[in-house]
């Protein structure tokens, strides 16, 4: 596998994956994450660096030596990922991300979602729970980075999640924030993780020529 392309393997990933999280926390008002899609997008940026970086690489390299195919060798390391990642992988189900929020709004919005659920919610040291029901949220909140992570606990945790996914979508969609300064953070390491990826690209003849002619399609048109 040439250099480019391994490059490109390892940070193209992780360089899409701060990419979304910049427009996330960057947009005017919070966005609202399920925990499988927020869990998967996570997995996608980290399994570049881990699979295609030096511990895979070696972990190929050694399958290799017995006579595995090259192809064959990758697919191996990446589902030896995939199986690692599959315990985490249900609690993600309970969970839910919100990016671009404060605590303070983001705490006036659950009140208020559930007073609208079936069950008396009280207020706890880590969220809110419901003795009637048996089940509660803890809520986690990173003033400085402006996000949090709510999960559901106890009976009928995912129809309780899902729930209050759909009460926080239609409280926050309507409240302005400002973009998070954490935004241009994740940009900037994206721009970092990109440039050198198109520096090696950039330093092939065939590359440079494919770029020289889209440059001059686009001028053209």
């Amino acid at each position: 596998m040439n250099s480019a392309v391994l490059l490109a393997l390892m940070f193209g990933p992780l360089a899409i994956y701060l990419y979304v999280i910049a427009v996330w926390q960057s947009g005017r008002s919070p966005r609202v994450v399920s925990g499988p899609l927020d869990f998967s997008l996570l997995l996608f940026g980290v399994g570049g660096l881990l699979v295609f970086g030096p511990v895979g690489r070696l972990l190929a390299g050694r399958a290799a030596a017995f006579g595995t195919p090259s192809v064959w060798a990758w697919l191996m390391v990446s589902s030896a990922l995939g199986l690692l990642a599959l315990p985490w992988l249900p609690r993600s189900f309970r969970r839910l991300a919100i990016y671009n929020v404060a605590p303070e709004p983001l705490a006036q919005a659950l009140r208020e979602v559930l007073k609208e659920l079936p069950g008396a919610f009280e207020p706890t040291l880590k969220g809110y729970e419901s003795g009637e029901h048996q089940q509660g949220l803890i809520v986690e909140t990173t003033r400085w980075f402006r996000a949090a992570v709510v999960e559901a606990y106890g009976d009928h945790s995912e129809n309780l999640i899902r729930r209050v996914r759909s009460g926080l979508n239609d409280h926050l969609s309507g409240s302005m924030t400002r973009p998070s300064p954490v935004a241009w953070l994740m940009l900037s390491l994206c721009l970092a993780l990109i440039l050198p990826v198109l520096g090696v690209l950039l330093s092939r003849p065939q590359a440079r020529e494919v770029f020289r002619v889209l440059l001059e399609r686009l001028h053209g048109g």
